[in-house]
């Protein structure tokens, strides 16, 4: 992994945290898969 890939690494953990420490919801099941959608779906359009 390379030092690029693990900078991002750490920022998505330390936003994910923040998001979490502010609305504890964020990490529930429901939430992640509708995340996981919209990334999917945004990665296909871009």
């Amino acid at each position: 992994m390379s030092k690029k890939d693990l900078g991002l690494l750490i920022l998505i953990l330390v936003v994910g945290a923040v998001v979490t420490a502010i609305n504890p919801r964020f990490l529930l099941p429901i939430n992640l898969a509708n995340t996981s959608n919209l990334i999917g779906l945004f990665g296909i359009l871009s």
